[in-house]
């Protein structure tokens, strides 16, 4: 019986912002992304049911993520693969990778320049 050989986590590495307000109080906010977390990713597919679910409340899903389990990521947080690669997190789901290890599943939408 041949054993299933599953991919790591070794598509890359994701910084993890929070967006914090460096205005003087009274000003238009300014918001920079601080970095919070850095994690080693796999990249999953963008299934159906997630597309479209998301297409319901007016949300793109353009990428799809596994990385190890986090319990404190919530959607205020901003996803970084690059410079010029932002995200934000559409939709957090726990699960369990092939290995039983927890593991946190992040839907992402793509922040176009306009909206940094």
């Amino acid at each position: 019986m041949k054993k299933k050989i599953n991919k790591p986590r070794n598509d890359g590495t994701l910084k993890i912002n929070i967006l914090k307000n460096i205005a003087e109080p009274g000003h238009k906010p300014i918001l920079e992304p601080v970095l919070v977390a850095s994690k080693f990713y796999r990249n999953s597919k963008v299934g159906s049911i997630r597309y479209t679910n998301a297409m319901q409340f007016g949300r793109k899903i353009s990428k799809v993520v596994d990385i190890n389990f986090i319990k404190w990521i919530t959607e205020n947080h901003q996803i970084e693969f690059s410079e010029n690669e932002k995200f934000s997190i559409v939709q957090i789901q726990e699960g369990y990778d092939e290995y039983g290890n927890k593991s946190t599943i992040l839907s992402l939408e793509k922040i176009s320049n306009e909206q940094t």
